[in-house]
């Protein structure tokens, strides 16, 4: 019998690339909500009774204002929305749930970083994201239902943001003319191409032995000149318009990355189930 996914944000940069992932597994009936669609978020009662079925598996990657992760709404809106969508998706019988985090809840920490650091968000965005995590943990375990709660590290792919590394990047291979600043080049942090992260978000929440939070990065630390060198490895005359910024490393620049043993454990239960 097919597996019914909803999956929100699917119109986004990781949001649509989950849905491809997922529609490639056999077995699997995927349902995308996007922004404009009408019921969705606020009304998910409303939603199961129009298609005539709940889903089996909810992954939430809807999110506002993700081009400001300072923007009064993570706190002040997103985060009401989507606990209620919580509470809402478990009272009308859905039993398993997969939320999105990121790694910016660990705060400021340096190394190899397990599940079990202690969270210490700092932006609105990352206080929003933990606040969320410990509801929906509050929530499924008092009604039994199964839920994981997959914290990204740093994506990257075509159609990101100007904002981001890699657009910047991006903005610098399509005029030579633009000048990019690299403040800690020897910096280092775990970055995954975004085709991967969808693959393993939709890995981890298909599987069902490795529940809670699963950190999902490459595990593997690499240097942001290395990166960018890399990204820039067939256009090399471009180096000349970076500006390596030998800034003193401190607490807040020394870099971190996933320890990946139960990201590990996750796909390897995917790939035993399938």
């Amino acid at each position: 019998m097919p597996i019914n996914v909803w999956v929100t944000g699917a119109g986004g940069f990781v949001g649509r690339r989950v849905v491809h992932a997922l529609s490639q597994m056999p077995g699997v009936t995927v349902h995308g909500l996007r922004r404009g669609d009408a019921l969705g978020l606020n009304r998910p009662a409303d939603l199961m009774q129009a298609m005539g079925a709940a889903p089996d598996l909810v992954i939430d990657l809807a999110w506002s204002h993700l081009d400001d992760y300072g923007h009064p709404a993570h706190i002040g809106s997103q985060l009401a929305l989507h606990a209620q969508f919580y509470r809402d998706l478990i009272d009308a019988g859905v039993g398993d749930i997969a939320g999105i985090g990121t790694a910016a809840e660990y705060g400021v920490a340096q190394g190899a970083l397990t599940e079990r650091q202690i969270a210490s968000p700092v932006s609105p965005y990352a206080v929003a994201k933990h606040r969320l995590r410990t509801k929906l943990e509050s929530v499924a375990v008092a009604a039994g239902v199964r839920w994981r709660w997959i914290r990204l590290f740093n994506v990257w792919g075509e159609g990101q943001p100007g904002r981001t590394l890699f657009g910047q990047v991006c903005r610098l291979r399509e005029d030579a003319t633009v000048r990019l600043s690299l403040t800690h080049p020897n910096r280092r942090l775990d970055y995954l191409a975004v085709d991967e992260v969808a693959f393993r978000i939709a890995a981890m929440s298909m599987q069902r032995t490795v529940t809670g939070v699963i950190n999902c990065g490459s595990g593997v630390p690499v240097e942001l000149k290395a990166l960018v060198e890399r990204w820039l490895i067939d256009r090399p005359g471009l180096f000349a318009q970076v500006n390596w910024l030998a800034l003193p490393v401190d607490d807040a620049s020394a870099g971190y990355w996933a320890e990946p043993t139960r990201m590990n454990e996750a796909l390897v239960a995917f790939h035993e189930g399938r």
